[in-house]
């Protein structure tokens, strides 16, 4: 085989299309409680460990579906024999050992920083992430508690960025023995996004053919609920600060639309005329969409620096590109 067509068919194997995603995730919630990106080493280490954790998950959702796939979805790069079923499985699984040493590595670097009960937060979220990867695709993915797994791998996605903001900022200051409680509205932000994850993938499940109307349209509202509900959150969240100027303002009611004009247009169509192609589209700008969302949350936290939110929703520039060669699902 090529060189050029192995590299392309473990792209293929790990939904490289659909990481910008979950990158999003981690700095929107990053900056939501440190209100800046850095110390940077441990803004990177958060991105690595989030990125092992999900292309695993990726991997490991082929893997797991060998068999189905054989039948069903022969071009996957598995029963495609692109991929072998063991190098897929070692490649899985080094990633996802990877993700959980460095949880683990963080956890240890970081204590003069945060009581022994924070560091305990961060390995809980990092470790229940790496087992709500394996569990939903060794166990829940084919039940009716698959979608609420997904969505609780998405929300702690967040709430991952959201400690290591909050371990960076306790860092910046030189303060010491801090706590990594989360407050009410950082739990709604990534419960939401969380959520929001919940709806694509009550969608997912029925784009095959003679998609489920009924599922199209939960969906649809699962999805519709989470935006609108995080766009309230960060508006009246924004009329909080004391540093929002016009800019963010304009930026803010920019990336709004930017996430419900597409977004219900697409839902909108899915819901009136369930058929595999509509809702194949929808489920796909659903995860584009999860991009301007997180970079929503950005202005939220800094509407002084458009910079933050503008970098965020870059993400969806190479979304974009790659989802031409590469499917998200």
């Amino acid at each position: 085989m090529a060189p050029r067509s192995t590299g392309l068919a473990l792209a293929r194997l790990l939904r490289l299309s659909a990481l910008p995603t979950a990158m999003s995730n981690i700095l929107a919630g990053f900056l939501f409680t440190a209100g800046v990106w850095s110390p940077s080493w441990l803004l990177l280490a958060t991105l690595g460990i989030s990125a092992c954790l999900y292309l695993s998950g990726m991997v490991l959702n082929d893997v797991f579906d060998v068999d189905e796939d054989r039948e069903l979805r022969p071009q996957r790069p598995i029963p495609a024999g692109l991929v072998s079923l063991q190098s897929a499985r070692l490649l899985g699984w080094s990633l996802w050992g990877t993700g959980v040493g460095g949880v683990l590595s963080v956890g240890l670097l970081i204590p003069q920083f945060v009581e022994g009960a924070g560091r305990g937060a961060w390995w809980l979220i990092g470790c229940g992430l790496a087992g709500f990867v394996v569990a939903y695709n060794a166990w829940l993915k084919q039940t009716w508690a698959g979608p609420f797994a997904m969505g609780a791998c998405r929300t702690l996605n967040v709430l991952l960025g959201m400690a290591a903001g909050k371990i960076g900022l306790l860092a910046e200051r030189s303060e010491f023995g801090g706590s990594l409680e989360f407050s009410v509205i950082e739990l709604l932000v990534a419960g939401l996004i969380g959520l929001f994850v919940v709806g694509i993938s009550v969608m997912a499940k029925t784009e095959a053919a003679n998609p489920n109307s009924t599922l199209v349209r939960i969906g649809s509202v699962m999805m519709l609920m989470a935006a609108l509900g995080l766009i309230s959150i960060g508006g009246w969240y924004l009329t909080k600060l004391s540093t929002v100027g016009a800019i963010g303002l304009l930026g803010f009611i920019g990336l709004g639309i930017l996430v419900l004009l597409p977004l219900t247009q697409r839902l909108g169509n899915s819901a009136r005329h369930p058929t595999e192609e509509n809702v194949q589209r929808a489920v796909g700008v659903g995860l584009a969409t999860l991009i301007p969302l997180d970079a929503l949350v950005c202005i939220s936290a800094r509407p002084d620096s458009l910079g933050f939110a503008l970098a965020v929703a870059g993400l969806l520039i190479p979304a974009i590109i790659l989802r031409r060669w590469i499917s998200a699902t």
